[in-house]
């Protein structure tokens, strides 16, 4: 019998790089046969820079393939409108990333699975595209979350990208998560906590409201029954959501019920929609704290300026939403009221909005204005300007949105003692105590001896 009492070996574990791309929704090859007037009414009808989003996607999976983080995570709405032809395109291009060594995790967003916008454009003329469901979706995607290594359930499933992180994927593009993947995704995040390791959380629908009244403008602003969802995840010890969907690169943390846990909503903006931005997470190397710092595709090769191409399309498009939005509320008030809510949108998604000197002075200059005459629009526009993420009075929150260091919760982080018995031990251990089938970079414990490899 061997006895390895008071082991006190220096784990050698790495800190791991994570890369976020959210709401891609490329335009896949083959959709615009000709550009001509129904693809430019697609494109005046709509806020995101459809007719750059392949560029864009490519640059940055390029980017990525330069740069070699451990893991790729897309949290839904990877093509324009789950035409087959951009979901071929999408899990094409994420296929390099894979055959150069990067972990990429997908999960589907309300766009991914097909809607009555799939169209094959072609002059004056437009006509319905072929779509994918559930089933192709996972298919389409087996290297990317939805096959070898991951515990599948649907459209839902559980992955460890790197020994000591769990990944739960939770599908919500209808707007919900179901009540058994909710179960499930509990139970599999309390396992992870005795066992020694980290849970992140990646859904399509944002899992709290960022904006007071957000829903005025978009029914789907949370996830379905949000307070629910938050409050199992929360009570699960998960402490980390990432979530896309809303186009806006905002962190808003909340907690439980009775708020003696807390949970952040890490939600990322849209590639195609301004400010173009993505995420870097960072998950130390004791697995104790997740750094995140954000990144805007600001340059486009023959595309100039096109920062300001970028914004003024979003601030041109969200007007004329924000105003069509407003009218069965303000009625003729909508045409003054919606220019104002879509540069209060822009300015939102910029993030660190309470920082911005442009955010305070309309905030100062058209707050009372809002108070008077759109008193429904008031306490969004206090929201989105200030960064505050309303849930309640006791409930208010304002987290920076683009940089941000997270204190995750506590783990094992070492093992006191090995026994060997007379029975051999299934699996390897790392030195944080976490079982695993394969062993990891470094030093393992297997049956008693410490194992380098």
């Amino acid at each position: 019998m061997l006895l390895l009492s008071s082991l006190c070996v220096q784990q050698t574990m790495a800190q791991t790089r994570i890369a976020v791309l959210a709401d891609t929704h490329v335009v896949g090859p083959g959709l615009v046969v000709n550009d001509g007037a129904a693809w430019q009414a697609e494109l005046a009808a709509d806020r995101k820079l459809l007719d750059y989003s392949q560029q864009i996607f490519d640059q940055l999976t390029d980017q990525l393939k330069a740069e070699k983080p451990e893991v790729v995570l897309l949290p839904g709405d990877l093509t324009k409108d789950g035409e087959r032809l951009s979901h071929e395109y999408v899990s094409t291009k994420l296929g390099e990333l894979v055959a150069a060594g990067i972990k990429v995790y997908v999960t589907p967003g309300n766009h991914d699975l097909g809607t009555g916008n799939a169209s094959v454009f072609d002059g004056d003329s437009k006509s319905p595209a072929e779509t994918v469901d559930g089933s192709q979706f996972a298919t389409l995607y087996a290297a990317c979350g939805y096959g070898e290594g991951s515990e599948v359930r649907g459209l839902s499933y559980a992955a460890e990208p790197v020994a000591g992180l769990l990944l739960l994927s939770l599908d919500s593009h209808s707007g919900v998560v179901g009540t058994d993947d909710l179960d499930w995704a509990c139970n599999k995040a309390e396992q992870a906590a005795k066992e020694g390791k980290q849970v992140l959380v990646m859904m399509h629908h944002p899992l709290v409201p960022h904006i007071n009244g957000a829903d005025i403008f978009v029914n789907t602003s949370t996830v379905g029954d949000y307070e629910t969802v938050r409050n199992r995840l929360a009570d699960a010890g998960v402490r980390v959501v990432l979530t896309g969907h809303f186009h806006t690169s905002d962190i808003a943390k909340d907690w439980n019920a009775d708020m003696t846990k807390e949970i952040y909503d890490i939600n990322t903006g849209s590639t195609v929609s301004y400010p173009c931005d993505y995420r870097w997470l960072t998950l130390s190397a004791d697995r104790a704290q997740l750094s995140v710092s954000t990144e805007s595709v600001t340059a486009l090769e023959g595309v100039e300026d096109f920062g300001n191409v970028a914004k003024e399309r979003l601030s041109k498009s969200m007007a004329t939403i924000a105003s069509n939005m407003l009218q069965d509320k303000l009625g003729p008030l909508a045409a003054m009221a919606g220019p104002l809510a879509a540069q209060a949108f822009v300015l939102h998604a910029e993030g660190d909005e309470n920082n911005s000197e442009e955010a305070q002075t309309m905030l100062n200059t058209f707050g009372p204005l809002a108070a008077l005459q759109f008193p429904e629009l008031a306490g969004t526009l206090q929201s989105a300007l200030s960064d505050i993420s309303n849930y309640g009075t006791e409930r208010a929150d304002q987290t920076p949105d683009r940089t941000l260091t997270i204190d995750l919760p506590a783990v094992r982080t070492g093992i006191g003692s090995v026994r060997q018995t007379g029975s051999r031990q299934d699996g390897f251990y790392t030195l944080q105590g976490v079982k695993t089938a394969k062993p990891v970079k470094g030093v393992n414990v297997k049956n008693g001896r410490l194992v380098v490899f």
